[in-house]
């Protein structure tokens, strides 16, 4: 059972971010460790002041994953997220795709962990989005190759274990790709 903090989602917490919160605390060993809505300041993009990531997770010997969850339905135009209430889409999109929101708050977090823990910079970091209520749109291209970032309804009752090892396994091919070692057990 994976360590949460906090130990219990907020009452306000989404309920996608409270299915996302059961499946770490159930599906992933003790040695896991999840931070929930952890608030960032001094965020990667400019234009933002501040954030926050869904979860964070720390997983030994893995790494550590910066997680964006997306509950309801979602109608992508022209690269533009809206989202679906009880059938009708939203006319005004998100101001960033899931995808945008996890990666600038993965460049956030992973600068304040590296400037104030430098061993950590050989450390795996990296980020996914969880879809718990959609199935990933096939003709998205945002992810130019990465759709092994995403876990949505097809998957959501596999081990959240699963998608951690999953997601520092290709990470892990990627960054060597670039030339960087990263060694995993």
């Amino acid at each position: 059972m994976g360590r949460m903090t906090p130990p219990v989602p907020g009452v306000r917490t989404p309920h996608g971010e409270k299915i996302v919160f059961q499946k770490i605390q159930q599906t992933t060993p003790r040695e896991v460790n999840a931070l929930h809505s952890l608030e960032i300041r001094d965020h990667y993009k400019k234009d933002k002041m501040k954030g926050e990531a869904d979860f964070c997770v720390i997983y030994p010997n893995y790494g550590i994953f910066i997680i964006e969850v997306k509950g309801g339905g979602w109608e992508i135009k022209n690269g533009q997220w809206y989202p679906k209430f009880r059938g009708t889409t939203s006319k005004k999109p998100l101001n960033e795709s899931p995808f945008e929101q996890a990666e600038y708050n993965f460049y956030s977090i992973n600068k304040k962990i590296i400037s104030q823990f430098p061993e950590m910079k050989k450390m795996l970091f990296t980020w996914g989005v969880v879809l718990p209520h959609a199935s990933f749109p096939e003709s998205l291209f945002e992810l130019d190759g990465e759709e092994w970032r995403v876990w949505d309804a097809t998957n959501i009752n596999d081990s959240f274990e699963h998608y951690l090892k999953l997601l520092a396994l290709k990470e892990k091919q990627r960054l060597e790709e670039k030339g960087r070692k990263v060694i995993l057990p």
